[in-house]
């Protein structure tokens, strides 16, 4: 269990891992867009000319030089009566990828660029899906049925959009979890004591003021566990303000995630108090189209949510949900996602993304599961076999996967916003690494990082400890200043600490190699002028920052 002792939550400056604490010697002196121009649409016409030509490839997100063995055209097996374009390719006949038949979408990073190419299409009667005011993509219906008929099309309608916009092939994504018998309630939930949630409810249960976007097939949030605890979302796969789930796999992930404690109902989550916004992108075959899941992106990044957890993905890439992903990073809103349950060196879009916080499985005794993917995108691992949580019949299930680690990662981020709301993603991620346990699993856990493990496998109660660290300054009788604060005895072993000092706290020197000593569960580092070229009793005014890095 957790020391008696209350640690206390530091309350200071932004975005400091474990704070910032000073040193005073002297005290300071006092159009959304209309039509285009036909001169315009004259222009954009012309650059067809000039276009480079795209591949068929690049329409599917696959690698040049991919080779199709078959494709042919299979229902889609949600209840919406689309069609799929399913092709296999020579180097992995295991896999036959599924694409949507009946229409593409296009994407623009370049202002302006969503407005033009809509025009343009529209200029040659071209149909155009009906999207949620403010969208930053276009779906265009596809006319064509078959392989070659698709290929045509979006080769057509690149060249016509030219350098405006990109025309891509709506690929097929899934939820990552696998179903396994039921399973009661929290005794259950081994990964809690795994990962140090005990410990870590000690320093945090969470705050209401943070908000988890759950994309998935959507969440049963009239269930028990989620009274109180949820705020208005979106379902894009049937396009309606009711992102209700009808397969199950989104739910158990929130569970997971958020679920409710103390309220002898069902299971326990990792925050207990955080706010869920479900978004729903897949449908009750837990399958869905790509640009939904977009879609729900932009629609958590506009709400300004924190965290938005996808236990989802496809082996396929997808310019504009990069687009979207790398929006909602540069908003500073952590990203949390999978690296796939195919068991092979090659990790799931979007989880080999920049800027996302990717997460592998283990089993009990803390090796990597055989089916998680590995690869050099991959951040850390978190348990990912029988976990237990909840259904959208309310019924408690056990699922495997890395669709159920995931969760537990978006769970302790949000604890860490608890802890200090001014901490940034990168702050988040460098926390969450920093915490994780080194060389838990096999001979493949090699120390520091390693692409089976990452950094390690989660463990919330050591990254915590270090979110809630405050830091303490003294004036030593030599002139001195020691600065200190606290860290648990199985962190101190690793390189995670970063000391910065300034002398007007705009410009920071970062202090190298600084000599760190330990004594019990707390550090020390003393300036004696010897680094900063200034013993502290003669400097003006001195400012330090304390700072948890990934190791």
């Amino acid at each position: 269990m957790a020391p008696t002792s209350k640690i206390k939550i530091l309350i200071g400056s932004a975005a400091l891992l474990i704070g910032c604490c000073w040193y005073l010697m002297k005290p300071d002196k006092a159009s959304e867009g209309d039509e285009s121009s036909d001169a315009e649409s004259a222009a954009a016409y012309s650059l067809r000319l000039d276009s480079p030509e795209r591949s068929w490839q690049s329409f599917c997100g696959l690698p040049e030089g991919s080779q199709i063995i078959s494709s042919k055209i299979v229902p889609h097996e949600g209840s919406d009566g689309r069609e799929l374009l399913e092709i296999t390719l020579a180097d992995d006949a295991a896999t036959a990828l599924r694409y949507s038949a009946d229409h593409f979408t296009v994407s623009s990073a370049a202002p302006g660029g969503l407005e033009m190419a809509k025009s343009l299409l529209r200029r040659t009667g071209a149909v155009l899906t009906p999207m949620p005011a403010g969208s930053r993509l276009i779906r265009v219906e596809l006319g064509a049925r078959d392989f070659q008929g698709i290929i045509g099309e979006l080769t057509a309608s690149q060249e016509l959009v030219g350098s405006y916009a990109t025309v891509e092939l709506d690929g097929l994504a899934m939820g990552g979890a696998v179903p396994d018998p039921n399973d009661p309630y929290y005794a259950n939930q081994w990964h809690h004591p795994e990962i140090g949630m005990p410990d870590a409810w000690e320093i945090s249960q969470g705050s209401a003021g943070v908000t988890v976007a759950v994309i998935d097939t959507g969440v049963r949030t009239s269930l028990n566990d989620f009274t109180g605890r949820h705020v208005a979302g979106y379902d894009f796969a049937n396009d309606d303000s009711d992102p209700i789930d009808d397969h199950g796999h989104g739910t158990i992930v929130a569970t997971i995630l958020a679920a409710n404690a103390n309220n002898s109902i069902g299971v326990t989550g990792i925050d207990w108090n955080c706010q869920i916004m479900p978004i729903k992108a897949l449908n009750e075959n837990n399958t869905g189209f790509i640009s939904n899941i977009t879609l729900g992106v932009d629609y958590a990044v506009d709400a300004g949510v924190d965290i938005i957890n996808l236990s989802l993905g496809a082996q396929i890439e997808n310019t504009g949900l990069a687009a979207a992903v790398a929006r909602a990073v540069a908003a500073d809103i952590l990203v949390v996602s999978i690296s796939h349950n195919d068991g092979i060196n090659s990790i799931a879009m979007p989880g080999n993304l920049p800027g996302v916080l990717t997460v592998g499985a283990t089993e009990q005794d803390g090796t990597k599961s055989a089916f998680s993917n590995w690869g050099p995108e991959l951040d850390l691992v978190a348990p990912g076999r029988q976990m237990v949580g909840i259904n959208d019949e309310a019924q408690v299930v056990a699922q495997w996967g890395t669709s159920v680690a995931a969760p537990q990662v978006s769970g302790a981020a949000a604890l860490i916003k608890a802890v200090g709301a001014n901490y940034s993603s990168e702050d988040i991620k460098h926390l969450i690494r920093a915490g994780a346990t080194d060389q838990a699993g096999d001979a493949n856990d090699t120390a520091g990082y390693d692409e089976y493990y990452g950094w390690g496998k989660l463990q919330v109660y050591h990254t915590l400890s270090l979110a809630a660290s405050q830091t303490s300054i003294e004036m030593l009788g030599d002139g001195n200043v020691s600065i200190k604060w606290d860290v648990l005895e199985t962190l101190q072993s690793r390189d995670i600490f970063d000391i910065y000092w300034s002398a007007d706290q705009t410009n920071w020197t970062a202090i190298d190699s600084p000599s760190i000593s330990f004594e019990g569960a707390e550090a020390t580092w003393t300036d004696d002028g010897s680094i900063t070229g200034v013993a502290p009793a003669s400097a003006e005014k001195r400012f330090y920052q304390v700072k948890v890095r990934t190791p």
